[in-house]
C-alpha cells in the first residue's frame, strides 16, 4: 500500500514524457533554424526593405510601389527556379547540409549589403534583394526537407507547427532589438534603417550556426539512383508519379499568392491609409509574433487530431475576414485587429501546409520535392504582388487588396480534391518513435 502513492505521483511525469516523446534532439535542432530564419522573413521583405526601397532606393517616386512589386516578384521567381535544381543536386550528392550553409551565408551577406545601396540605384537595389531572397528560399526548402526525416505521419502537424511557433521567437527577439536601437524619428529614414539590416544579418548567422550543427545528426536516406539535377527530368517524374501531389502544389500556389501579397504590401498599406510610422509598424510586428506562437501550436495539434483539410478551411476563412476588414475598415483600431487575425492564421496555415506536404513526398527525394514546393510558392508569391501592382496602377490599392480573395477561394477549391491518406513509397522516418499511449 505504501508504494501506491509513489506510483500515482509518477503518472503525471510519465504522461508528460509520453506527450512530448516527439521532441527529439533532432527536432529541437531543426526548429532552431526556424528561429534563425524568422529574423529575416518577418522584417526584411515585409517592413525594412519594403520601406527602404520605396523611400530611399526609389526616392519616393510615384511608380515606387510598382517597382517594388516587380522587384519582389522577380526575386521570388528566380529563387523558386533555383530551389528544385539545388534540391535535386543536394539529394543526388548527399550534400544537403553544405548547400544549407551556403544559402544561409548568401542571405546574410546580401542583407548586410542592403543599407549601402545608394539612392536612385533601383537596379542595384533589386539585385541585392534578389540575392538575399534566393539564399533564404533555397535554405528554407532544404530545411523543410528535413521534416520528412524527423517526424512520423502521426506527428507531422505538431512538429511543423512547433518549428513555426518557436520561429516567431526569432522575430520577437529581432524586433525588440531593432526597437531598442532605432535612431530617433528626427533622423532621415535611411539613417534610421541602416543599423537594423545589420542586426538582422548578424542574428540570422548567429542563430543558424547551432541549428546547422545539430542537423548533422539527422540520418538522411541514401541518394536516389539516376536522379540528374535537371528541372525537366524532375518535373516529368513529378507529373508521372505524383498527380495527387501536383493537386496539392496547385493549392499551395493559390494560397501563397494571397499570403505573399499581403505580407509584401501590408506595411505600405498601413502607412498610407492609417499613417502608421516605422516605430508603429515595428510594434505591430511585435504584437503579431506574440500572438502567433500559441495560435500556431494550437492549429498544429489540431491538424494531427482532426482532418487537416478542415483545419485549412478554417484558417482560410479567417484570412478572408482579415482581408475584408483591412480593405473596408476605417477606424484607427482596424490595423490592430487585422494584425491579430493575421497572427492567428499566418503561421498556422503555413505549418499545416508544410506538414501535409511532408506526408506526401517520397523521402529519398525530399530536398528536390521541397524545392518544387519552393518554386510553386515563390512563383505564386510573385504572381500575387504583380497582380496587386497592376490593379493598383489602373485603379486603387483597396481594389488591389481585394484581388487576393480570388486566390484564397481558389486555394480552398484545390484542397478539396487532395487525398491526404498516405505517404508515397520510401524509407520510414529514422527519428523518434511514435508517442507512447497516455497512461489511463
Amino acid at each position: 500500500m505504501s508504494e501506491m502513492p509513489n506510483a500515482l505521483a509518477s503518472l503525471p511525469r510519465e504522461h508528460r514524457r509520453a506527450r512530448f516523446a516527439w521532441m527529439s534532439p533532432q527536432v529541437r535542432a531543426w526548429a532552431t533554424y526556424d528561429v534563425a530564419s524568422s529574423t529575416w522573413a518577418v522584417l526584411v521583405p515585409t517592413v525594412l526593405y519594403a520601406v527602404y526601397f520605396r523611400n530611399v532606393v526609389a526616392e519616393g517616386a510615384t511608380r515606387a510601389e510598382a517597382w517594388w512589386g516587380l522587384t519582389a516578384g522577380a526575386a521570388l521567381v528566380v529563387a523558386g527556379i533555383v530551389s528544385p535544381l539545388v534540391g535535386a543536386r543536394a539529394d543526388r550528392l548527399g550534400s544537403r547540409l553544405a548547400w544549407l550553409v551556403a544559402a544561409t551565408l548568401l542571405c546574410c551577406l546580401a542583407t548586410a549589403a542592403m543599407p549601402f545601396v545608394p539612392a536612385g540605384a533601383v537596379l542595384v537595389g533589386a539585385t541585392v534583394f534578389v540575392a538575399a531572397q534566393v539564399g533564404y528560399t533555397v535554405a528554407m526548402s532544404l530545411y523543410d526537407a528535413y521534416l520528412a526525416r524527423i517526424a512520423t505521419p502521426a506527428t507531422l502537424g505538431r512538429i511543423s507547427a512547433f518549428g513555426w511557433a518557436v520561429g516567431f521567437l526569432g522575430g520577437i527577439l529581432c524586433v525588440v532589438i531593432c526597437l531598442l536601437i532605432l535612431p530617433p524619428a528626427s533622423e532621415p529614414i535611411d539613417v534610421r534603417l541602416h543599423p537594423l539590416f545589420l542586426v538582422v544579418a548578424v542574428l540570422f548567422a548567429m542563430l543558424a550556426a547551432p541549428a546547422i550543427a545539430g542537423l548533422r545528426r539527422v540520418d538522411l536516406p541514401p541518394p536516389p539512383q539516376g536522379v540528374a539535377a535537371t528541372s525537366s527530368r524532375s518535373f516529368r517524374s513529378l507529373w508521372k508519379h505524383h498527380r495527387n501531389l501536383l493537386r496539392f502544389l496547385l493549392a499551395v500556389y493559390l494560397i501563397n499568392d494571397a499570403l505573399a501579397t499581403i505580407s509584401v504590401f501590408t506595411a505600405i498599406y498601413f502607412k498610407k491609409h492609417y499613417g502608421i510610422g516605422l516605430e508603429g509598424l515595428l510594434k505591430l510586428v511585435l504584437l503579431y509574433h506574440v500572438l502567433a506562437i500559441p495560435a500556431t501550436l494550437a492549429f498544429g495539434s489540431l491538424g494531427d487530431r482532426v482532418d487537416v483539410r478542415r483545419a485549412l478551411y478554417f484558417t482560410l476563412g479567417l484570412w478572408v475576414a482579415a482581408v475584408l476588414l483591412m480593405a473596408f475598415g476605417e477606424r484607427p483600431w482596424v490595423p490592430v485587429v487585422v494584425v491579430c487575425l493575421f497572427a492567428a492564421v499566418t503561421g498556422s496555415t503555413q505549418a499545416l501546409l508544410r506538414g501535409a506536404y511532408a506526408c506526401l513526398v517520397p523521402q529519398e527525394r525530399a530536398a528536390e520535392y521541397f524545392g518544387w514546393n519552393a518554386l510553386v510558392g515563390r512563383v505564386s508569391a510573385a504572381a500575387g504582388p504583380l497582380v496587386y501592382a497592376a490593379v493598383a496602377a489602373v485603379s486603387n490599392d483597396r481594389l488591389a487588396l481585394l484581388s487576393v480573395l480570388g486566390f484564397l477561394l481558389a486555394g480552398a477549391w484545390a484542397i478539396s480534391g487532395v487525398s491526404f491518406a498516405a505517404r508515397p513509397p520510401g524509407r520510414p522516418p529514422a527519428s523518434h518513435p511514435e508517442p507512447a499511449p497516455s497512461p489511463s
